[in-house]
């Protein structure tokens, strides 16, 4: 196992899947290290604060439909439990009825670069 705790000039842990990192090792880092998928990017992408980005319904019976209050929405990719990107899309409706019933990750950029993560569940 990595520890990458007391390490005060790591700001970035490039990695192969951010939401997954987030999820599954965030008590391995110090709260001032992000995970990236792209840590020579890091410096010009900002991430949304929660309310900005709407996901509803949540839990959904498989549609649901994203609102960026801010910005325009440039793609959406959403990843299983185990970190497997399973779709990539521009649009802000999505069904993902055809998913096992389950807890999925979006991760939502804009045009401007800023990005958030989301949980949805699929009941």
């Amino acid at each position: 196992t990595s520890d990458f705790r007391g390490n005060p000039n790591l700001n970035c842990i490039e990695v192969d899947n951010k939401s997954y990192s987030d999820t599954n090792w965030s008590n391995i880092k110090d709260e001032t290290a992000t995970y990236s998928e792209d840590c020579s990017a890091t410096a010009s992408v900002e991430e949304y604060t929660d309310d900005t980005i709407l996901l509803y319904p949540n839990p959904t019976n498989g549609e649901i439909n994203i609102t960026n209050i801010v910005d325009q929405i440039k793609r959406i990719e959403i990843y299983n439990t185990i970190g497997k990107k399973l779709l990539t899309t521009k649009s802000t409706k999505i069904n993902i009825s055809s998913f096992p019933k389950g807890i999925y990750y979006l991760k939502i950029v804009s045009l401007n670069k800023k990005f958030t993560n989301k949980k949805v569940i699929l009941k």
